[in-house]
């Protein structure tokens, strides 16, 4: 990637940014979430979930930005060997819905403190099931925390798919696209 097409893209952040000023309608509302977020990330984020200014560039384009902002991080090793990765990020970025959708994630407070009480409800139940297992031989207990470990995450994903379900559907359906297609 060439330095005209980095700054391109910051140009085009910022005139996005002016531009999505002018909608109306959409605010990020004040919760628990957003105290953690200062002005400048405020408005980032609402300019995100308005209007995605990604979708306007190309699909080269945005190769090319996402290689360069993730240049010598392990990031960058995975996209290289792993075409479809970096496809799937591009398709994530360049869809008009699935950047904007997944940022409206702020605006669910409810469903953020219903998903925090099943992480720490899965994390209970599963520590207390990692107790009655303490007794048995080593090799058992090994495979019985990889069992339990591997079905706390899938758990908590499906918990958050579940309550983000229209927010993670557009992100959903391009990684269908990609690797089941």
């Amino acid at each position: 990637p060439n330095p005209t097409e980095i700054k391109n893209f910051d140009q085009l952040i910022e005139n996005i940014s002016k531009d999505s000023a002018q909608l109306e309608g959409i605010e990020i509302n004040d919760s628990f979430i957003t105290t953690f977020m200062n002005e400048n990330t405020k408005k980032a984020a609402m300019d995100l979930i308005k209007t995605n200014p990604f979708s306007a560039m190309s699909t080269n384009e945005l190769e090319s930005m996402v290689l360069a902002r993730t240049q010598g991080s392990p990031l960058n090793k995975i996209f290289k060997k792993n075409p479809k990765a970096l496809a799937t990020l591009v398709g994530i970025l360049q869809d008009k819905k699935a950047v904007p959708a997944m940022m409206s994630i702020i605006n669910k407070p409810d469903q953020m403190k219903k998903y925090g009480f099943a992480c720490i409800f899965i994390i209970l139940l599963v520590f207390f099931i990692n107790i009655k297992n303490s007794k048995a031989h080593f090799l058992k207990r090994v495979m019985y925390k990889l069992i339990l470990s591997f079905s706390t995450i899938v758990g908590n994903l499906a918990v958050f798919y579940y309550l983000f379900y229209p927010e993670l559907s557009p992100t959903v359906h391009i990684i269908k696209k990609i690797y089941f297609n």
